[in-house]
C-alpha cells in the first residue's frame, strides 16, 4: 500500500504487519479477570504494538537499540504519529504490565527488546494475524479510539468466517471493550466504521445491532474483504530495526564471515556485541565466527554471544593458529580424530601438542607444507555417514515427509552441514505461514540440483595423531621438497 509516509518517499511501500495474538488479547485485556482492564488501551498504545510487532524479528527481539531509534522508525511509519512524550507513555506501560522486557547492555549501553507472548513454551512462534497497512494511515489514527479498538478486534478475530457475532453486555461484551453503554453509541462507531469518517474510508462492510424480545443483546460486523490480509499471500510481514551501526568495516568484514559459514541470520545478533570484536584482529575474529556457526549448527541454539565471544577471544595467539588449521584444511581432521571430545578442547590440544615440536612463529609453514603433502599422495576420503547425521532441530521435526528428504540426502552422499543450513532455511519460510508439502518439496529440488557442489567432507588416511604427522613432515628430510 503506498501512504503519505516516510517509506514512500525513499521509494518503499508499506506492507502488513503480523501481529501476536496471544499479545494483543494481553494489551486489550481480553484474557483479564479484571473487567475494567478490557479494552483499556490507548491511542499511542495501540501505535506501539503495530509498530513493535512491525520492527521486530522473527524471535520477537530487536536489538541493540533504544526507545529513541524506535519512535524514529514508527514516525517513517506512520502518517500521523502520536507526540514523543505520548509514546514514551505508552512504551511505560508496556514494560511495566510485562509486555515487554527492556534489558540494558552495560557494555554498549543500548537495550534488547524482546516481546512477550510471541514465543510459546517451545520458542515456536504463537498464533498471529495480520493486519492491513491501513493501519499506519492518518485516515485510521483520525478516527475515534472506539472504532479503532474495534477494527483492530474484528481483524484479529474474523479469520476465514464472513463475519463475527459479538455480544454487547457480558462481562467482556462490546459495551465493556469500547467503553459504551447505548445501542445508540456503538450504531455510532459502527457508522463511523462504514463510512462516516473524514477520509470517507469504509473499513465494515456489514455492522448490525440485533434484538431478542426487545432488548438489544448482540451485534454482528465483518471486516470489508480490501483490509483482510491471508498470511498464505507471502508478504514480507517483519522489517527487523537495524541495530546502531558502530565498527561499520569490522561490521561488513563479520556480515561476510556469516554468510560464507551459512549463518547470515545471525548478523542482527552478533552485530549487537560488535563492540567485543573491536581490539580483536581479523584473523581472530575469523575464527570466533567459526566457532559460533559451528555452534548453531550443532545445535540450532545461539549461545549466550557476550560470554561466547569473550571466552573465544581470550587466547589470541591460539585462535591465529587455528585459524591457519582452518585456512590449510586441517581443523576438521582434528575433531575427527578425537571423537567424544569437545570441539574447542581438541583444537586446543592440537596446537598445545603441535607447538611442542614447532616454533609458534612457523607453525603456519608447517600446516601449509602438511597440506601439499596430504593432496600429492591422495590421503584424503569421503566420510561415513547415517541418516542420524542429517537429524536438526527444526520445526520440521514434527512432520513425518522429512524423514523422507533426510534419507534421500544420506541417498545423494551430501554434505550433512549444508543439508541442515537449508533445513533450517525451509523452517525459517514455515513460520511465515507457508505449507509443510512447499518446504518438502523446495528441499528435495533443491537437494537433487545442488548434490555435486556439496559432496560429503573427507578424511585423512593416516594411522598416526595428526600433530605427529605435521611433526614428521616438518622435520623428516624425506618431506624436504614439498
Amino acid at each position: 500500500m503506498i501512504l503519505l509516509n516516510e517509506l514512500t518517499f525513499k521509494g518503499e511501500e508499506t506492507k502488513p504487519v503480523a501481529v501476536s495474538f496471544p499479545f494483543y488479547k494481553k494489551a486489550f485485556g481480553m484474557d483479564s479477570s479484571d473487567k475494567e482492564k478490557l479494552g483499556k488501551i490507548t491511542h499511542a498504545e495501540i501505535d506501539l504494538m503495530l509498530i513493535l510487532h512491525k520492527i521486530c524479528s522473527t524471535n520477537g527481539k530487536i536489538l541493540s537499540t533504544n526507545r529513541h531509534q524506535i519512535f524514529r522508525r514508527y514516525k517513517a511509519y506512520f502518517e500521523k504519529p502520536c507526540t514523543q512524550s505520548q509514546f514514551y507513555k505508552a512504551f511505560d506501560r508496556f514494560v511495566s504490565e510485562g509486555l515487554v522486557i527492556e534489558k540494558k547492555d552495560e557494555d554498549s549501553g543500548l537495550y534488547t527488546y524482546t516481546i512477550q507472548h510471541f514465543l510459546n513454551k517451545n520458542k515456536v512462534t504463537e498464533r498471529y494475524v495480520c493486519l492491513s497497512p491501513i493501519v499506519f494511515s492518518s485516515a485510521f489514527h483520525s478516527m475515534t479510539l472506539a472504532a479503532r479498538k474495534l477494527f483492530i478486534v474484528a481483524s484479529m478475530r474474523q479469520g476465514n468466517n464472513s463475519y463475527i457475532v459479538y455480544p454487547l453486555k457480558s462481562e467482556k461484551g462490546l459495551y465493556q471493550l469500547l467503553r459504551k453503554n447505548q445501542p445508540a453509541h456503538v450504531q455510532s462507531v459502527f457508522r463511523e466504521l462504514q463510512g462516516e469518517n473524514k477520509a470517507g474510508l469504509v473499513l465494515f462492510n456489514k455492522a448490525s445491532l440485533f434484538k431478542k424480545r426487545g432488548v438489544y443483546t448482540d451485534v454482528v460486523f465483518s471486516v470489508d474483504s480490501k483490509y483482510r490480509i491471508a498470511p498464505a499471500e507471502g508478504d514480507r510481514f517483519r522489517d527487523p530495526l537495524k541495530p546502531v551501526m558502530r565498527y561499520p568495516r569490522k561490521m561488513n568484514f563479520i556480515s561476510k564471515l556469516l554468510a560464507s559459514e551459512g549463518v547470515a541470520e545471525l548478523q542482527e545478533e552478533v552485530g549487537s556485541f560488535i563492540h567485543l570484536f573491536k581490539r580483536l584482529g581479523y584473523r581472530v575474529i575469523r575464527q570466533v565466527i567459526r566457532e559460533l556457526s559451528i555452534v548453531f549448527k550443532e545445535t540450532g541454539v545461539v549461545p549466550h554471544l557476550v560470554d561466547f565471544i569473550k571466552k573465544q577471544s581470550t587466547r589470541k595467539k591460539e585462535k591465529e593458529l587455528v585459524d591457519l588449521a582452518y585456512e590449510h584444511g586441517l581443523a576438521e581432521h582434528v575433531v575427527h580424530f578425537h571423537k567424544g571430545v569437545d570441539r574447542e578442547d581438541a583444537l586446543h590440544q592440537f596446537i598445545v601438542k603441535v607447538s611442542e615440536y614447532i616454533p609458534l612463529h612457523k607453525i603456519g609453514k608447517a600446516f601449509k607444507k602438511t597440506k601439499k603433502v596430504i593432496d600429492t599422495h591422495g590421503l584424503l576420503q569421503p566420510i561415513e555417514v547415517t541418516l542420524d547425521d542429517y537429524q536438526t532441530y527444526t520445526r520440521l521435526n514434527r512432520y513425518q515427509e522429512i524423514l523422507a528428504v533426510r534419507l534421500r540426502a544420506k541417498q545423494l552422499q551430501i554434505d550433512p552441514s549444508y543439508y541442515k543450513q537449508l533445513e533450517k532455511q525451509a523452517s525459517y519460510e514455515l513460520e511465515l505461514g507457508s505449507t509443510v508439502k512447499d518446504h518438502v518439496d523446495w528441499l528435495l529440488k533443491t537437494i537433487e540440483a545442488n548434490a555435486h557442489q556439496h559432496p560429503l567432507p573427507e578424511r585423512l588416511t593416516i594411522a598416526e595423531p595428526l600433530h605427529e604427522f605435521i611433526a614428521s613432515v616438518w622435520n623428516r628430510p624425506i618431506f624436504n621438497n614439498y
